[in-house]
């Protein structure tokens, strides 16, 4: 299951991190209690605005809205497995990126970077163990 965190009052990023870290666990604790069950579904951009993991407008804060989502998400459960990540199928993409094939795919030329950065914040973080 893939929770997807966006467009809903009490769960803006940045905004309501405790709400959605104790719907992510709760979640969890219906699947089982196994997270590996379950991702944390961010919208990466051209969502409503509060509700994406990284806004073009706002590059700086933009690196750190998941990272903390992440950690408060992390100090309150064990075993997390990931997040899930998308984008608006409206979104402009650029046409610089291409699939194995060598076909043009769409891409968001800041995504690797922002990946990058979410991931070296929670690395090594004692909660990712399980």
């Amino acid at each position: 299951m893939a929770i997807q965190y966006y467009n809903n009052p009490k769960f803006a990023i940045g905004v309501d991190d405790d709400n959605i870290a104790k719907n992510y666990w709760s979640a969890v604790e219906d699947m089982g209690g196994d997270a590996s069950n379950v991702l944390l579904g961010l919208c990466f951009v051209d969502c409503n605005d509060g509700f994406r993991a990284y806004d073009p407008s706002f590059p700086a804060k933009s690196q750190t809205l998941a990272p903390n989502l992440l950690k408060n998400v992390l100090s309150k459960g064990k075993g997390f497995q990931g997040i899930m990540i998308w984008a608006n199928p409206q979104s402009k993409k650029s046409s610089k990126c291409k699939d194995a094939s060598g076909k043009d795919d769409g891409c968001f030329p800041q995504m690797p970077a922002w990946l990058d950065t979410v991931c070296y914040s929670v690395e090594g973080t004692p909660a990712l163990e399980t």
